[in-house]
C-alpha cells in the first residue's frame, strides 16, 4: 500500500477514492484483527467465521480487500502521474523516477514485512509473497498504460491480460490446491532460486493483477473525463454490472478462487470495486454526505504506515498493549475478555499513530 496523498480532480478533491481507499485498509488491518480476537472470546457463529477466512473456492468478504485495494491504487495513477508528463504526454526522467520509487518501495517493504530480507540470510529470503508486491505490479501496469495514446488499446490490455491467464487456467491444470496452473508455474519458479510455493500464487497471477490496477485507472479516468456527474455514475455502474454478470458467467466452469485469482473471481471482484466506487461516488461527491468519515479517511491517507503498523509492528505493539492493561482482568474478575480487550488497545495505538503522522504532516 503506497503512501497516498488526496486525491483530487483539478484541485477539487475526489471524496470517494480517498474513503474507498480508507474504508478497504481499515478492513485490512483493523476489522480483521477485532473480529478474530472477538472470535477467540465469543466463539462467533461458523458463517461468520468464514466471510473472515481464506477458504479454498468459496470466497468470504475479506477474500474481496485485496483486489479492492489493487483497483484503488491502480486508480490513483491517472491523478499522480500526469503532471509528471512531458506537454504532449510522454513519460519524463521525473516520471520514470516517481514510478520506479513507488514500484521498488513497495517491493522491498514486501520483502522486509513478509520475505524475510532483514535476516540476511540468502536461504530464508523470498522475493515475492507479499500483498505489497501484488500492490506493485499493478501500479506499474497502470502507470505503463497511461502512457498508451489509444483509448481502444488501453482497453484492451487488461481484457487480453486477463483472457491469457484465465485462459491458462483452464486448459491446464485443475481446479485443486495442488494442481492448478498458477501453483505449478509457482513451484516451478520459486524452486529455481531456491524458495517454496505459498498457498496464493503470485508469478503467473501477476497477470492478471496487472489487468485490475489497469481496470482501476480506467475507473479514474473516468471520473476525471468531462462527463456529467450522473454520467459517470452510469458508466462505473454499468461496468461493474457487466463484469460481475461475465464473472457469474462462467461459474459452472470455473470456480471462483482468492487464493489463484481465478477468472471468475477477478471478474466479479473487479466488477463489486466499479459498484463500490459508483455508490461512494454517490454519496460523497454528489450527494455531499462527507461528515463522520474522519477515521476511515485517516487509513486512507496513510495506507503505507497503516499497513506497516498492522503486519511488521503489529506484534510487538500488541505485547506492548498487553502489558499496559496486565491489571485489567484483576479489575474485571476474569480474563476472558482480554484478547478483544488487548485488539482494541492495539486499535487505538494505531490510530494514535496514524494521528501523529497527520499532524506531523500538516506542520512540515
Amino acid at each position: 500500500m503506497e503512501k497516498n496523498k488526496s486525491i483530487d480532480t483539478g484541485g477539487k478533491r475526489l471524496f470517494a477514492l480517498d474513503l474507498l481507499r480508507g474504508l478497504d485498509i481499515f478492513a485490512l488491518t483493523v476489522l480483521m484483527r477485532l473480529y478474530w480476537a472477538a472470535n477467540r472470546t465469543f466463539e462467533l457463529p461458523q458463517w461468520l467465521k468464514v466471510q473472515f477466512s481464506h477458504v479454498w473456492a468459496t470466497p468470504g468478504l475479506v477474500d474481496f480487500a485485496q483486489p479492492l485495494f489493487l483497483f484503488v491504487c491502480g486508480a490513483a495513477v491517472p491523478f499522480a502521474v500526469p503532471k509528471r508528463l512531458s506537454a504532449d504526454g510522454r513519460a519524463t526522467a521525473r516520471y520514470w523516477k516517481h514510478v520506479a520509487y513507488r514500484v521498488a518501495m513497495l517491493w522491498v517493504s514486501g520483502m522486509i514485512i513478509q520475505g524475510q530480507l532483514l535476516s540476511f540470510d540468502i536461504s530464508k529470503m523470498h522475493p515475492y509473497n507479499n500483498t505489497l508486491q501484488t500492490i506493485a505490479v499493478g501500479y506499474l501496469a497502470a502507470a505503463l498504460t497511461m502512457l498508451v495514446r489509444s483509448a481502444a488499446v488501453r482497453i484492451a490490455v487488461p481484457v487480453a491480460l486477463a483472457a491469457v491467464y484465465g485462459g491458462s487456467l483452464w486448459i491446464c491444470g485443475d481446479w485443486t490446491a495442488e494442481g492448478n496452473l498458477a501453483r505449478l508455474v509457482d513451484e516451478r519458479v520459486f524452486a529455481a532460486i531456491g524458495c517454496r510455493a505459498k498457498s496464493f500464487t503470485y508469478v503467473a497471477t501477476s497477470l492478471v493483477w496487472a489487468a485490475i490496477g489497469i481496470a482501476g485507472m480506467h475507473a479514474a479516468l473516468i471520473l476525471k473525463s468531462e462527463r456529467g456527474q450522473w454520467a459517470k455514475v452510469k458508466i462505473l455502474s454499468a461496468t461493474g454490472v457487466a463484469l460481475c454478470v461475465a464473472g457469474a458467467a462462467v461459474l459452472p466452469w470455473v470456480p471462483p478462487i482468492r487464493h489463484i485469482y481465478s477468472l471468475s473471481f477477478s471478474l466479479i471482484s473487479t466488477g463489486l470495486s466499479f459498484l463500490l466506487l459508483a455508490f461512494l461516488y454517490v454519496v460523497t461527491d454528489i450527494k455531499g454526505y462527507r461528515s463522520h468519515w474522519g477515521y476511515f479517511l485517516l487509513f486512507g491517507e496513510f495506507a503505507f504506515l497503516s499497513w506497516w503498523l498492522h503486519t511488521f509492528f503489529g506484534p510487538a505493539l500488541l505485547k506492548t498493549a498487553e502489558l499496559c492493561l496486565t491489571g485489567v482482568p484483576h479489575l474485571m474478575g476474569t480474563d476472558r475478555y482480554m484478547p478483544l480487550i488487548n485488539e482494541l488497545g492495539l486499535v487505538a495505538v494505531f490510530a494514535g499513530v496514524l494521528y501523529v503522522r497527520k499532524i506531523i504532516n500538516k506542520y512540515r
